[in-house]
């Protein structure tokens, strides 16, 4: 829903003769977005994984005390 607007407020001012150059640049941004919000996700879940799992074994140690 977001990309149509940014792609034709993107694509408004490009000749014709220029289309797929701007096409590939497009493309290319978009590519490397969805690769680094991959990446930025990943990481988010690992140290979550890894806070958790340090809170868990927290509170098993205070059990066992």
């Amino acid at each position: 829903m977001v990309i149509l607007p940014i792609l034709m407020s993107a694509t408004s001012v490009v000749a014709p003769p220029e289309g797929p150059f701007a096409s590939a640049m497009f493309n290319t941004v978009r590519g490397f977005s969805s690769i680094a919000a991959s990446v930025l996700v990943e990481v988010f879940l690992c140290h979550r994984g890894k806070i958790h799992s340090n809170i868990l074994l927290i509170r098993q140690n205070a059990v066992r005390c």
